[in-house]
């Protein structure tokens, strides 16, 4: 197994930015696949490209699925084009994955290419694969903030205003390419072998149990295929790294 963890030069942010890559190469040629398949996991808010090496196995689970994984950095930006900052969107679901599959040896293929993540990553996840079902077969969201309007009626809407607005604009209005919801709608109606599947998990304690549950709720109402998860658990990393490793598995069935 190789770790690369450093910077990358981004078009679309107009910087460097963080990423750490874990790439199963360590196999012997005749055990592995090549290209290998691939997942884009995105961290929670407060978090960045380092968060899941230092607080999960992901590395050993990666290693043991034969599975190159990718984790960008995009501050607090929600996995948006902000109104008022970065492209954040435009650069994890378009220019990443193309600079990704030219330097390391990983597959472009849809069907070997996912995408997951914790939390605000959670949203970032699932938005990226119903904007990109062309791009990304399969989803996971682990404690997913999955609704914008959850976090407009949020404490933090009045603590970070300036941050809802830099994301929103100053009308803080959620247009459809930042709603899951209208997304998820369009996505739906493509034939069913171009829709990606998904997984969600979610803690029983965890304070987003009801927005999961409710958007777990619209998919499966909308025909998605969706598998939902929930155990004792928090909004916390023991619950997450639990997840990933499902997830892992869930992607390579």
């Amino acid at each position: 197994m190789a770790v690369f963890s450093g910077t990358i030069r981004s078009e679309a942010l107009d910087m460097d930015t963080g990423i750490t890559v874990v790439l199963p190469y360590d196999r012997p040629a005749e055990a592995q696949q090549n290209p290998c398949k691939v997942l884009y996991l995105f961290h929670g808010l407060g978090n960045n490209s380092g968060s899941w090496m230092r607080n999960s196995n992901v590395a050993r689970y990666a290693r043991d699925a034969g599975l190159a994984v990718v984790m960008p950095e995009v501050q607090r930006g929600f996995y948006t084009d902000m109104a008022m900052g970065l492209k954040y969107f435009t650069y994890t679901a378009y220019e990443l994955p193309r600079l990704c599959e030219e330097m390391f040896r990983i597959s472009p293929r849809r069907e070997d290419t996912f995408v997951a993540g914790l939390s605000m990553g959670g949203y970032g996840a699932v938005k990226t694969a119903m904007s990109r079902p062309d791009k990304f077969s399969a989803c996971a969201s682990f404690s997913g903030v999955l609704d914008l309007n959850y976090v407009l009626n949020h404490e933090m809407a009045v603590r970070e205003e300036g941050q809802i607005r830099a994301l929103l604009g100053n009308d803080k209005t959620i247009s459809p390419e930042n709603d899951n919801y209208a997304l998820g709608r369009a996505a739906a109606r493509l034939p069913r072998d171009m829709q990606p599947r998904f997984l969600l998990t979610c803690g029983e304690q965890d304070y987003l149990r009801d927005v999961n549950l409710e958007y777990q709720g619209f998919l499966r109402d909308n025909g998605f295929d969706i598998t939902y998860m929930e155990w004792q658990g928090g909004h916390d990393w023991d619950f997450w790294d639990r997840s990933v490793k499902i997830a892992i598995d869930y992607f390579l069935d």
